[in-house]
């Protein structure tokens, strides 16, 4: 049996949205050390990976490792019923392969129960292993106006394209352009690169994964040549959120 609790409900919100938005199914592994749930897209463009730390919860326990796959739509489904005032509280039944996402009134103690029937876990998903040279710490808020900005002009592509200490971003599609440089301290909070490094990502897959960026204030962006993008959230409760949008081809 697992059983867990959480008390931040509008910021898992968000999370479970995006992973909804990556693939159906999520593998979820509980162990000691915390929750994670992985979704790999059925075109295996885009790799979420949500890690809940045991830090994050306010109760944590389990009597053993359980690895399960639970249907994402669902999962998402039931956290929008969440609100400000509830608290999660999260059980896993191995008998009956049922997950239980409960919300508890913080005032009331008054629960709303949801029951998700699981599935056999899935072999692990791994991340990919790559050394990927441009590292960008940027405010989560001005990723999006970004993707905005080339979704504007009908782009299905936008192209990175980082230097010593900026980055640079365009898109088109006739007869528009759209271009845009973004230097350190204005708004990059930082940036990290040996500059040369450029790729393309199709940008519906940076919109599915920019969804998080309204839980979070900053993010951070690395990609190196023509290499997978991988984007991090990371989340006051010491949760992350890793995900990986392979580049554009063609």
């Amino acid at each position: 049996m697992l059983r867990a609790s959480h008390a931040n409900v509008s910021k898992l919100k968000y999370v479970a949205q995006t992973l909804a938005k990556v693939g159906d199914e999520a593998l979820v592994l509980a162990g000691a050390d915390g929750l994670v749930f992985k979704v790999l897209s059925p075109d295996k463009l885009i790799l979420a990976v949500f890690r809940m730390p045991l830090a994050s919860f306010e109760e944590y326990h389990l009597d053993e490792e359980y690895k399960f796959t639970v249907r994402t739509d669902r999962v998402s489904t039931a956290m929008k019923r969440g609100t400000r005032n509830d608290i999660l509280e999260i059980e896993y039944d191995p008998e009956t392969n049922i997950l239980r996402l409960i919300f508890r009134d913080k005032k009331t103690g008054v629960p709303r129960v949801f029951e998700i029937q699981t599935m056999p876990g899935l072999s692990d998903i791994p991340e990919p292993k790559v050394n990927l040279t441009t590292k960008i710490l940027m405010g989560a808020d001005d990723f999006k106006h970004i993707l905005s900005d080339a979704k504007a002009i009908g782009a299905n592509v936008i192209t990175l394209e980082a230097e010593l200490d900026a980055l640079k971003a365009y898109a088109s599609e006739e007869p528009f352009e759209y271009r845009g440089v973004f230097k350190r301290d204005s708004p990059l909070i930082d940036i990290e690169s040996p500059g040369g490094d450029k790729a393309s990502y199709l940008l519906a897959a940076l919109q599915a994964a920019a969804k998080p960026a309204s839980a979070a204030e900053q993010l951070v962006l690395e990609f190196s040549d023509n290499m997978p993008m991988k984007l991090v959230y990371r989340f006051p409760g010491g949760e992350d959120l890793y995900l990986w949008i392979a580049p554009a081809i063609g």
